[in-house]
């Protein structure tokens, strides 16, 4: 196969189409390359709640893959043009991830609905979009309770891991389309 009598810079192989092989190996490559685009196999979020009584303060911060938030608001939504994965969003685009949340998540707190969030700018790649928001001037409570449906519906598979954080205790739940319910009692 080698023809060992040439320098070896020049090496040449007999009976090999070097045209074909630059093509193949471009294909590889181009494949790689776009390979990182593929859907991803596993549909997780993680969401991180923390209780600040001290504060009257609850903060959420809801990580989810980029393709599949986008994905929901364009399927439930309907928005003329909706993309996710730049460092700034428009506007507009805040508006319809605040909608989405508004309608799959329900904070309850002894009982009551809490309304009314108060949302900071997310935070956004092509990987990963990360939500923030909070609720201030929250009495002092006893329990606290989610109602957890983003991207159950329309992700098979979809789980959601909840992490509930207060002085008084830490608890994680892991959520889907069968269980979208976590409740956390506080004790003194």
């Amino acid at each position: 196969m080698w023809d060992f009598n040439q320098k070896l810079d020049k090496r040449v192989f007999h009976g090999v189409n070097t045209q074909k092989m630059t093509f193949g190996g471009l294909l590889l490559l181009i494949f790689l390359a776009f390979s990182g685009f593929a859907p991803h196999p596993y549909h997780v979020s993680y969401t991180e709640i923390e209780y600040k009584p001290q504060e009257h303060r609850v903060t959420f911060s809801i990580e989810v893959f980029t393709d599949d938030l986008e994905k929901a608001i364009n399927l439930e939504l309907k928005p003329e043009k909706f993309f996710l994965g730049q460092e700034n969003l428009p506007k507009e685009n805040e508006a319809l991830i605040q909608e989405y949340v508004s309608q799959k998540l329900s904070v309850i707190i002894d009982g009551i609905v809490i309304k009314s969030p108060q949302y900071l700018p997310t935070q956004s790649n092509p990987d990963r979009t990360i939500i923030f928001f909070e609720f201030t001037d929250l009495p002092e409570f006893s329990s606290f309770s989610v109602h957890f449906q983003l991207l159950n519906h329309l992700i098979k598979g979809q789980q959601n891991i909840i992490e509930f954080k207060s002085p008084q205790i830490t608890g994680k739940e892991l959520l889907s389309i069968e269980k979208n319910n976590a409740t956390w009692i506080l004790k003194d």
